[in-house]
């Protein structure tokens, strides 16, 4: 409004929504008062993103940079054009908006409980950018709060894994009058009875097993490769040198064999085996032909898991719940962190009754004892 009283219509142009918004809300027009823009806007984020992947992408797992393509493609769309100083902490604000208002009313996102993977991606790649160009001026905008604000406030139920070998068994009956059933239950039955992962177990080869007939317990498994799933349409899966965490096991991890892992190989052992020992015509088995049989067998076996990571959690826990030591769970598992084998070596729900019990077990032998000595001196 002027001076005379009059309404004057003021245009104005800004690079984000939020700026525009404040502008209308009556912010200052005191250019001391405004923080500096830069002179120029940077370069565009999708020529950052470019050049990070031609520089980077070489040295990371070809399934992470299939899952890093993925979440590229899903989420970042809106942030691509904008020149990498437009990505200021309010913009990260409205973009994490975004997806958690796109995440609520999608049915194929239920189990999703924060975008922290898409957070750390951007993160890596402003970081990227920063440290290589030198570029003094530019603020790193992915502040604290951010972190703290990716959690999603749906309702979600948590999935159990304490899979029991009880439960693990009815499984495999249901496992076995699928098609292919009884390789998916000898392959179930490695993954759960020897804590692999999916891509582990299904990566076995003859080669890699000893089974010893005359002392059986001198059978051994060596995880030496693992299967890559690539997750996206008209890839199919191949099996790699290496698996997950392979460097911090020098590149091959060994255990000795189970016994219900030793019988249900020697049933699929022919003499002069080689090559794969879970494929169809060669390949290795489709992770969703794999995940859709083992969530179906949960269901009809009335259980209440799914997936094929459950495997790994109930067969570390099993062998926890009965050596309860947290460095054999680590051997188990072939992790390089105990921080990650805490996440498996868990114990059933029973097992503070069962020290309780074993305790009062010890009370009761010592007062017997006490009493027979009563007794013996009172002759």
């Amino acid at each position: 409004m002027s001076a005379e009283g009059i309404r004057k219509r003021k245009y104005e142009s800004f690079s984000v929504l939020e700026e525009a918004r404040e502008w209308q809300s009556g912010q200052p027009e005191n250019p001391q008062l405004q923080s500096p823009k830069p002179a120029s806007s940077g370069p565009l984020f999708r020529e950052i993103l470019e050049e990070w992947k031609r520089r980077r992408f070489a040295h990371i797992a070809y399934s992470t940079q299939v899952q890093y393509d993925k979440v590229l493609r899903l989420h970042f769309g809106s942030l691509l054009d904008l020149a990498v100083y437009e990505i200021t902490p309010k913009r990260i604000d409205s973009w994490l908006d975004e997806l958690k208002e796109t995440a609520r009313f999608s049915t194929k996102r239920l189990t999703r409980i924060s975008f922290g993977h898409e957070l750390s991606l951007l993160s890596t790649i402003l970081k990227y950018y920063r440290d290589y160009h030198d570029d003094t001026s530019f603020q790193f905008p992915v502040k604290q709060r951010h972190r703290e604000g990716i959690k999603l406030s749906l309702p979600r139920t948590s999935v159990p894994k304490d899979l029991s070998e009880s439960e693990f068994l009815k499984f495999r009956e249901e496992l076995r009058r699928c098609k292919n059933g009884e390789m998916l239950a000898t392959l179930a039955t490695v993954q759960y009875f020897q804590a692999l992962r999916i891509s582990e177990a299904a990566g076995l080869y003859w080669e890699d097993i000893v089974l010893d007939s005359e002392v059986p317990w001198n059978s051994r498994v060596k995880v030496v490769r693992s299967v890559c799933y690539p997750h996206r349409g008209g890839e199919e899966a191949f099996v790699k040198g290496g698996f997950k965490n392979s460097s911090g096991n020098k590149g091959i991890k060994e255990q000795p064999m189970f016994p219900e892992v030793f019988e249900v190989l020697s049933e699929l052992y022919q003499p002069r085996a080689s090559g794969l020992i879970f494929g169809i015509d060669g390949k290795p088995i489709p992770y969703r032909i794999i995940q859709s049989h083992f969530d179906r067998s949960f269901r009809r076996a009335e259980l209440p898991y799914r997936g094929t990571h459950v495997m790994r959690h109930g067969g570390c826990r099993r062998v926890f719940n009965e050596v309860a030591e947290l460095p054999i769970a680590q051997q188990l598992l072939g992790n390089a962190d105990l921080k990650t084998t805490l996440v498996y070596a868990k114990r059933h729900a029973g097992a503070l009754t069962k020290v309780v019990h074993g305790y009062w077990e010890k009370r009761a032998s010592l007062l017997a004892s006490a009493c027979n000595e009563t007794i013996e001196s009172s002759k």
